[in-house]
């Protein structure tokens, strides 16, 4: 199994037929956080879009999704395939390694999925400390390296629990629950401190 980590040679159409199979977890992470409609929503690392339409659906009109994105590419994806007729979707180009944009009354930040393909992960979470408030949920979700290696990335390039527990502390992030979940992936309950 290959592992483009800073997925320059993404196909965005396989990410979305991926991001498809695993659409059942948009509605876990909906649920998690409490999202619902009026929310205000940050999605980091959307890649094609498939959960950032989902988020985009439970917040509706009245709400808004930030999907904060690095690549070019991934954005004119999400404009042309995914988000483009969803106007409470906000598309923001930006490396969330050097920072993310400031938005008031922000409810929940995602990253599912994500931070194994960043060079910093820490880097990217003292962003996520900066914009969160008090009572912002963060979730994160990541790929297990204690499963199998059956979906996903190879095991070596998975970020252990562990590790994003204590990354998460150090950028000033409290751990309000934590479990394992499907497609061999675990999720952070975290909120700003």
């Amino acid at each position: 199994m290959s592992f483009d980590k800073d997925m320059s040679h993404t196909n965005w159409e396989n990410v979305r037929k991926k991001q498809t199979e695993t659409l059942s977890l948009a509605q876990k992470w909906i649920q998690i956080t409490g999202m619902t409609s009026g929310s205000i929503v940050m999605d980091i690392g959307p890649g094609a879009g498939v959960l950032t339409a989902e988020y985009a659906k439970a917040v509706g009109k009245e709400g808004k999704v930030y999907a904060v994105e690095e690549s070019s590419g991934a954005l004119e994806y999400m404009r042309k395939q995914t988000v483009g007729d969803l106007p409470q979707v906000e598309l923001v180009n930006m490396d969330a390694q050097a920072g993310l944009p400031q938005v008031d009354n922000l409810h929940s930040i995602l990253i599912t999925g994500v931070l194994h393909h960043t060079d910093s992960p820490l880097a990217v979470l003292r962003h996520v400390r900066e914009v969160a408030n008090p009572r912002t949920q963060v979730l994160i979700s990541e790929f297990d390296p204690e499963e199998k290696g059956e979906f996903g990335m190879p095991l070596e390039h998975r970020i252990s629990r562990q590790q994003l527990i204590q990354w998460s502390s150090q950028a000033g992030l409290q751990l309000m629950d934590s479990q394992s979940t499907d497609y061999e992936q675990y999720w952070l309950l975290l909120r700003a401190i």
